[in-house]
């Protein structure tokens, strides 16, 4: 095998590389995040492309600096970053230290402010949402089909982003930017929280069905006091404790639900 061959990443190194992205918060630490869980993610690539010596302890030393993303974005980077190090380790003077540097540092404010929105304020309860209602809805050993659903619909997308992440920063370098900015997140975004209402809504009507008009009005008022709340920026915590010390002034007023 020639020097050019040995250099040259793998598809083995892409799914070695995949699997060890799966780890990248094992070892998350206050300091610089998930430096440690970038650099586990790359070793295979720094590996391939570098022979033991002071080249190798450079990439290993770049790759342990300041990095943070959301988990699952972090794919597109660490595809990216995996590209412009083969070119670094084989074409010398194409690519230098700092911009692989910069370029971490510039994709992964954005990719977190993406993954944030898209899979914990959107998906997540999405998900979680239509669980519940299957739960509700369905009888006997049916209802596990709920949770399940939840960890099967889920994780679907997040396997998918981290993988064909990887896959598409390798491949197509620094022009998966220009993919990721004509993919409109937004849209997405706005459709799964609309299914999220109406998935809301059927719930809310299960739980009114069974009620008599002094339980509804409970019900909603303590509904529309907490997007009170919600909306006057109450912390989370308070609201949380609030609804439960709520919960149990109701019960020992024989006004449970």
């Amino acid at each position: 095998m020639t020097q050019a061959q040995n250099r040259t990443i793998t598809k083995l190194d892409l799914l070695k590389i995949m699997h060890r992205s799966l780890y990248i918060q094992a070892v998350w630490n206050f300091e610089r995040l998930q430096n440690l869980g970038f650099l586990f993610t790359v070793v295979p690539m720094i590996k391939r492309l570098y022979p033991p010596g002071p080249a190798r302890v450079a990439a290993l030393q770049r790759h342990l600096e300041f990095f943070n993303t959301h988990p699952y974005m972090a794919s597109f980077v660490i595809g990216v970053i995996t590209s412009l190090e083969e070119k670094m380790a084989n074409q010398p003077g194409t690519v230098n230290q700092e911009e692989v540097r910069s370029i971490k540092a510039i994709m992964s404010g954005p990719l977190a402010a993406i993954g944030d929105a898209f899979f914990w304020a959107s998906l997540r309860p999405f998900s979680a949402l239509m669980g519940i209602v299957m739960i509700l809805t369905l009888t006997g050993r049916a209802n596990i089909i709920g949770p399940l659903f939840f960890l099967f619909f889920f994780n679907l997308f997040g396997l998918y982003i981290r993988f064909g992440g990887l896959t598409k920063g390798y491949l197509l370098g620094l022009g998966v930017v220009d993919k990721l900015k004509k993919f409109n997140t937004q849209d997405l975004i706005t459709v799964i929280n609309l299914l999220g209402l109406i998935g809301l809504g059927v719930l809310l009507l299960l739980y009114a069905a069974e009620f008599n008009l002094w339980q509804n009005l409970i019900f909603f008022s303590t509904l529309l006091m907490t997007y009170g709340l919600i909306r006057k920026k109450v912390y989370t915590n308070v609201l949380i404790y609030g609804v439960l010390a709520w919960g149990v002034l109701l019960y020992f007023l024989d006004c449970r639900f």
